[in-house]
This record gives C-alpha cells, structure tokens and sequence, in this order.
C-alpha cells in the first residue's frame, strides 16, 4: 500500500466520521444509528440464534454471516454499527482501487449506501463482497473471485443473483485469453446449456 493510498484511506474514514459525527450532532445517538429496522432482527440473531421455523420463520430471511459477525465481536449494536461501517469503507476502498479517488467518493457519497452502510445491516457486506469479487476478477484472482461471491451470498440471499454475471465473466474470459481447448470446452459444455452468452 502506497502512501496515496492511505491518504486515500484516510480521506475516506474522516468522510465517513463525519457522516456519523453531523448524524449526532444534529440529534441522534449512536443506539438510534445501530439499532434501526432490520437491525434488531440482526441483534437477537446474533445473541440467541435462529428460533426454531415453527415460532419465527421470518428470522430464516436473514443471512447468517453478519450475525455471526457480530456475536464474534461481544460488543453489541456497537459491534454491528463497527462491522457495517468497515465493510461500508472495504467497498470504498476497492472502487478507489478499480478506478480513482473521485469515483470512490462519489459513491461513498450517494445517500443510499450512506444510509445502509451507517447502520447495523449486512448491506454494505454484500456489497464489499461483489465489490471485491469483480476486483478479484479483474487482477485475474478466480480463486478469490468465486470465494468473496460465496461470502457475499453468506451476508444477504439476494447476492444468489451475481452468481450467474460472474460466472459469464469468468467463461468470457476463458474465451478470450484461449487457455486449453479441452479446458473450454468442459466449461461450455456444463456452462453453455444454462447460461447462453
């Protein structure tokens, strides 16, 4: 990491410090910012677990990696608002990466992500995740790129809808850099009946 990077970085945290700080000062608490809509539900995922089906079906909605998250971090609503907020910065700091500081935030700027990414919801976890998996995809890391999808279907369901996009980028690709016949045609084989590009 280079030192643009972390001024970068930096800029980047105090942007999202004063989000939170002008939030406060303008009337609210950090328990109103972390502890707002789906957020409760997140909250007793994490301190008791799922219920069983048959007395809270709509718990089964929610993905498990965010409350496992926050159980792992024994601090509460803090510890979701600290988690959402790293994950919000995580995906600022790959558009930063893919493309430049004003782009960064610009989207660090749009009142929706800076909505969802400032309070206790697993929203900004997905996102880091797609983020990080088309990175991924770019540096060539399929590795990576397949694993940050899994997690980013772990954070909320509705990420199931990127798998079938990456996986044309990533039979794309494989068409264009002409690896191994045999190796191509494996993939087109499974891949070409299901998904036509």
């Amino acid at each position: 990491m280079c030192r643009n990077d972390l001024r970068a970085l930096g800029g980047l945290v105090a942007f999202k410090v004063a989000v939170i700080a002008t939030f406060i000062l303008l009337g609210g608490s950090l328990y109103k910012l972390g502890y707002v809509w789906d957020a409760e539900i997140y909250m007793r995922i994490a301190t008791l677990g799922y219920l069983p089906i048959w007395s809270n079906a709509s718990d089964y909605v929610f993905a498990p990696l965010f409350p496992f998250l926050i159980s792992l971090s024994h601090l509460g609503y803090a510890g979701a608002l600290l988690i959402a907020n790293m994950f919000a910065l995580g995906t600022i700091y790959l558009i930063y990466k893919l493309s430049n500081l004003a782009a960064a935030l610009l989207f660090g700027a749009v009142p929706t992500f800076l909505l969802f990414g400032s309070v206790a919801y697993a929203d900004s976890m997905m996102l880091f995740f797609l983020v990080l998996a088309y990175y991924s995809y770019v540096k060539d890391n399929y590795l990576v790129m397949w694993g940050a999808v899994t997690f980013s279907f772990l954070s909320k369901y509705v990420a199931l809808l990127a798998v079938p996009l990456f996986f044309c980028l990533f039979v794309w690709k494989l068409r264009s850099t002409q690896l191994d016949a045999k190796v191509s045609s494996v993939i087109w084989g499974i891949g070409g009946g299901i998904i036509p590009i």
